[in-house]
């Protein structure tokens, strides 16, 4: 649920942001689309009432009557403001203003005007009861020179209300959207993990079944293989002489029983794992480990070297659980390095670290083999040739005794050179 959340509100973000972008693009090109149309059709007004200011004089003096004819009739079908200003600035006429407003407009937008030029401006007649206005203005002239200005100027507020018409769109298509996101997101994500649980299922199941055969396998090998020694021995089929070689095998056998009850015991507690840490020599700790490897060492010719940083090192930790990781390490470069082999045991230290490596001539692995070997009953050797004893926990209770102790566990391996497994210790606080 924490992930769909964050996922949810991360695409909410995206979605209100990409809307907020497109809302503010989409309403400054119709603002200025619907203004460019509007001054468009402004110039053509001004330049209109222009004309009929230079038509309706005579003798340098302007026809009132038929002049202010002219803008009513413009003004009433337009309904633009339409203001005359003389040279001065002075209002000379004026249609779509309070009566008497204002008397004069003079803005630093304006002057151009009076050297012949058109203009065009956002602003208001210069009083506070006028709606912002969109302006155009252009030059009269009477004798030659400039007269005065036409100003025709159209409301803002259809273009404020088509602004504010698409932002209510946007919003509510941004309601919707975020709406359909949610929905779509929620059976998506059900469905996402629907499949998830159905696949992590399907992974349990057939870990169990590989657990069971690999267990039933594992128990009913040395079994078999006692019952076998000891009926032989009972009905004399083995004589006397060549018992001591088969109790001998029956005594590993055994042994092997015996690991592998310890192996399960351990991977049950995964989750549980309680630490009675004590501190003690990690080098006198290897020793009497590789002791208990003695004979399957001198059985395959193996050269077991250990390298010590220093004579002690001590540190803090579950002696018990570490000494079980050792031994499942060892057992590991004994198991799978070739007769003849070299294994060595190696620690190096730091200021606040001991290093423990257990490395190995063998076979070595695949980059593809490493990622499973930490895996609960996996096997590395499918003929199960070289690995007969092992029932696949080894490795992954290594891994959960170090993190355990919240420590590092590294693997570095390539087929045909050996591998090497490395963890470390927190050294003892003196």
């Amino acid at each position: 649920m924490r992930i769909f959340g964050k996922q949810l509100l991360l695409f909410m973000l995206t979605l209100v942001i990409s809307f907020t972008f497109l809302g503010i693009i989409l309403s400054r090109g119709v603002r200025n689309f619907l203004a460019e149309r509007r001054a468009a059709e402004l110039g053509n007004l001004a330049r209109r009432v222009a004309v009929s200011m230079e038509n309706f004089s005579e003798y340098g003096m302007f026809n009132l009557h038929l002049l202010g004819r002219e803008i009513q009739n413009i003004h009433s079908y337009t309904d633009a403001t339409v203001i005359i200003l003389d040279a001065d600035f002075n209002v000379f006429v004026a249609h779509g203003l309070p009566h008497g407003a204002v008397a004069r407009i003079y803005t630093a937008e304006l002057a151009p005007v009076m050297y012949g030029e058109s203009v065009t401006f956002f602003g208001t007649s210069n009083h506070p009861s006028l709606e912002p206005l969109l302006v155009v203005a252009e030059p009269f002239w009477l004798g030659g020179e400039v007269a005065g200005a036409a100003l025709v100027g159209f409301s803002m507020a259809e273009l404020e209300a088509a602004t504010s018409e698409m932002y209510r769109v946007m919003l509510i298509a941004l309601v919707f959207a975020a709406i359909l996101a949610f929905v779509l997101h929620y059976f998506s994500s059900s469905a996402i993990k629907n499949n998830e649980l159905e696949k992590s299922f399907q992974e349990q199941e057939r870990i169990r079944n590989m657990f069971i055969a690999n267990l039933s396998h594992d128990i009913r090998s040395p079994l078999t293989s006692m019952r076998g020694f000891l009926t032989a021995i009972e009905d004399g089929t083995i004589g006397v002489e060549e018992q001591p070689y088969y109790i001998r095998i029956i005594l590993d056998e055994s042994e092997r029983l015996i690991k592998l009850s310890n192996d399960i015991l351990d991977i049950q507690k995964d989750h549980e794992v309680t630490l009675q840490k004590s501190v003690f020599d990690i080098n006198d700790l290897i020793r009497k480990t590789i002791i208990g490897f003695s004979r399957r060492v001198l059985d395959k010719r193996l050269m077991v070297t250990s390298k010590f940083a220093h004579p002690v090192d001590l540190v803090e930790a579950d002696e018990e659980k570490i000494r079980r990781a050792l031994y499942n390490l060892i057992d590991n470069a004994v198991k799978f390095t070739q007769e003849d082999g070299e294994i060595t045991i190696e620690t190096t230290t730091t200021k606040n670290k001991v290093t423990v490596s257990v490395s190995d001539n063998g076979r070595g692995m695949t980059a593809e083999e490493q990622k499973y070997i930490y895996n609960r009953f996996y096997k590395g050797d499918p003929s199960r040739g070289e690995d007969k004893m092992g029932s696949g926990l080894g490795l992954s209770i290594v891994k959960t005794f170090i993190r355990a102790h919240g420590e590092t566990l590294t693997t570095e391996s390539s087929p045909g050179k050996g591998s090497i497994f490395t963890f470390t210790l927190p050294v003892a606080i003196n």
